[in-house]
């Protein structure tokens, strides 16, 4: 199973023209600016592509409870995994496609989905 990719490795948005657009707002890139228009374009923007934001984020409307197990947990203990998985079609940083797990109960859901891939039953 392959890594998620990093914010750098994901390819910037072009318009129909091939020029650059920013991230998060896809408005165009006018020249010497790279990839975000200002300071909170670029925090939205990471809010929503950085593993440890995201966690957070959905951590604390679950009260740090485990979506399968129930259980309260510390945010240390927590994982982030993917209802759908992204090997099947699921969205790296959808939230929707997100729910907090404890680690056990991630790795169980790992271990089924990839015997599930590999046709093990």
């Amino acid at each position: 199973m392959g890594h998620f990719p990093r914010i750098v490795d994901m390819t910037v948005p072009c318009d129909d023209k091939g020029r650059k657009l920013y991230r998060q707002c896809h408005l165009l890139v006018p020249k010497g600016r790279r990839t975000y228009c200002y300071d909170p374009c670029r925090w939205c923007f990471l809010q929503s592509h950085s593993w440890t934001r995201v966690r957070e984020d959905l951590s604390r409307p679950s009260w740090f409870r485990c979506a399968i197990g129930g259980v309260c947990k510390r945010k240390e203990v927590l994982d982030v995994g993917h209802t759908i998985p992204v090997h099947r079609g699921g969205e790296v940083f959808d939230k929707d496609n997100l729910r907090v797990l404890c680690k056990e109960c991630h790795k169980a859901k790992t271990t089924l989905d990839r015997q599930a891939l590999n046709g093990v039953s």
